[in-house]
């Protein structure tokens, strides 16, 4: 086998991009191929030159990097880095998430969207309030809260 030279080969599930065949090491000459399968045909394949796989998988606006034994998208170079130490270990694989609608609780209160807790913690103040009565004619006290915190 010849060191310089690698490929690795992808296809399509849907509209679901998954890898079929990916090296544990890029050679000096590396190409990745997307790989189409004739519906009518099965037999017949036809392959297709992946120039930046980054670009190929991008979704939204912001810039990702891609591992590409997984095709899980990083925001920075390091972090990939980091995840091509450990995903090197693992054959190549997809990463499906279930739709929306497959996911169901039998339980109520796991349905709720935003179940509420509130504690609410608030100081206050005594504040002593002196007056005289006239219809008494003597001092009086009376004592009412003042919040402090809001």
């Amino acid at each position: 086998m010849n060191g310089h030279f690698s490929v690795n080969v992808y296809g399509l599930s849907g509209s679901l991009v998954e890898p079929i065949k990916v090296i544990k090491e890029e050679g000096t000459y590396h190409t990745d191929l997307l790989m189409l399968i004739d519906k009518d045909d099965p037999e017949q394949s036809h392959f297709i030159y992946i120039y930046d796989l980054d670009l190929f998988l991008k979704e939204e606006n912001n810039k990702k990097y891609h591992c590409k034994r997984c095709l899980h998208g990083f925001t920075s170079q390091a972090l990939l880095k980091d995840h091509l130490e450990i995903c090197k270990e693992y054959p190549a694989q997809a990463i499906v998430f279930p739709d929306e609608n497959s996911v169901n609780y039998k339980i109520g209160n796991n349905q709720i969207l935003h179940p509420l807790f509130v504690v609410a913690d608030f100081e206050t103040w005594m504040k002593v309030w002196r007056y005289f009565s006239y219809s008494q004619f003597k001092n009086k006290k009376s004592r009412f809260q003042i919040s402090i915190n809001f």
